[in-house]
């Protein structure tokens, strides 16, 4: 069997697409926290906290190098854009990435934290560059082989950064070398699912086209770029407030870290209800619609109500002894993001109702609104009470996002019965007419 064939080979091909791009996505989210893991345990915390916020940074550059296009380029099933397309406008998003980080690093020259955010950076260009490949390959009907090549050169990347940081304790080396190894293990990726790729049939670039392409995406670039400032205004808080922020960002990423693992439990609960939700919702089964979603949102309640009241006594001991630093006195600091990981993970799963909805606007309302509110208050907050500031505004934008959110949804399911367009029968409804995803 030729590897190519072993990429693509499936017996179940729904089932393996699941399970391969769970796996990716979870290594690829594991990634960051990996990266100023190592850093902790073989640098010390200050180079830790270096690298937690270079990798902010280097994430929001990344949503501008992703432009948030990759649920339109899956779902443009029509293929109202070809493939030659969207590598086009990729390339345009690369640029503006590249352009947009070269201009951050002139204006804060004064920063001694450069050379790493210019490098992690260029790791996360090879990210989005892996990406309008894989969403080709997921509109053709192979996200297992997509999810498979993904996991494994992630993966291949986090081992070879983290032996070499060992082995050298030299941060620049490991990242410079990660990257020519995440981008020659993309290089021969892409080689072997060429034939997959429509490349040689596909229509030839339109200019006009690749501009569409953008103008249209445009709106859900904003909305990704809001999320990725207020998921990290924590950490650019800290940076502005405090005059020596390299300890008190590691701290900060120490604490932050099992956070994450709400949101991907969580994820995994309520993602693959997505189409059921939507099924419902077309079908005007509120009632139905609605315990499904009272019993997700119950379960994400629970989840962080035991997390937060576990993660109270253990989570702060555990972290000192993965870390080698004494966490032992911020129990409460660490319930508090515990509580902000629940509420960002129930506005991620009211956004999701809210596409489903067609509502998903409010979405970028709500976020520019609290995007303007921290740009406001983030700074004082941290300048004021410092690690404990960082950590209640981290909380405060999940849960402002959370209570939007949850007030549209409600607000919208109230519209809905208004009309009496409630199905609660058992009887199927008629078929009607498939609408068009919302992008």
């Amino acid at each position: 069997m030729t590897v190519s064939a072993a990429i693509f080979g499936s017996r179940h091909v729904a089932r393996d697409g699941v399970i391969w791009n769970s796996a990716a996505s979870l290594i690829f989210a594991l990634q960051s926290y990996v990266l100023v893991w190592v850093a902790s345990i073989t640098l010390g915390t200050d180079q830790a906290g270096i690298m937690s916020l270079a990798t902010a940074q280097a994430y929001l550059f990344w949503t501008i190098g992703g432009y948030s296009m990759r649920r339109f380029q899956v779902s443009d099933v029509a293929r109202r854009f070809s493939f030659v397309e969207y590598i086009w406008s990729r390339a345009g998003t690369v640029a503006a990435m590249v352009i947009v980080c070269a201009v951050f690093l002139v204006v804060d020259r004064h920063s001694g934290n450069l050379t790493v955010v210019a490098l992690v950076t260029l790791l996360r260009v090879v990210d989005v560059c892996e990406d309008v490949v894989y969403g080709e390959l997921q509109q053709q009907g192979h996200l297992h082989a997509a999810g498979r090549v993904s996991a494994v050169r992630s993966a291949v990347v986090m081992v070879v950064y983290g032996v070499l940081l060992f082995v050298t304790h030299d941060l620049v080396v490991s990242l410079v070398v990660s990257i020519c190894v995440s981008a020659a293990v993309l290089t021969l990726a892409v080689t072997l699912v060429r034939p997959a790729l429509s490349l040689g049939g596909d229509r030839a670039c339109r200019p006009r086209e690749v501009g569409k392409l953008l103008a249209q995406c445009f709106p859900l670039f904003a909305a990704g770029l809001l999320a990725m400032y207020l998921a990290n205004a924590p950490k650019y808080a800290i940076e502005a407030a405090l005059a020596d922020p390299n300890r008190m960002q590691g701290l900060f990423a120490y604490l932050v870290m099992p956070v994450f693992i709400i949101n991907v439990v969580s994820g995994f609960i309520y993602n693959p209800m997505v189409a059921t939700m939507a099924h419902h919702w077309r079908d005007r089964a509120l009632g139905a619609l609605g315990r499904l979603v009272g019993r997700v949102a119950g379960t994400i309640v629970g989840l962080t109500i035991v997390a937060t009241v576990v993660g109270y006594f253990i989570g702060p001991p555990v972290l000192s002894f993965v870390f080698h630093e004494r966490l032992d006195q911020y129990a409460w600091q660490f319930a508090v993001l515990m509580i902000g990981g629940g509420m960002s993970a129930l506005a991620g799963f009211a956004t999701s109702v809210l596409t489903v909805q067609r509502q998903q606007v409010w979405v970028f309302v709500f976020s520019a609104a609290v995007s303007l509110a921290c740009l406001i208050c983030a700074t004082p907050m941290v300048a004021h009470w410092s690690l404990n500031g960082a950590c209640v505004l981290s909380t405060l934008i999940a849960t402002a996002q959370a209570v939007m959110f949850t007030i549209v949804v409600a607000v919208s399911f109230a519209r809905a019965r208004g009309r009496g367009t409630d199905r609660y029968s058992p009887v199927k409804p008629q078929p009607r007419k498939a609408e068009p995803c919302a992008q």
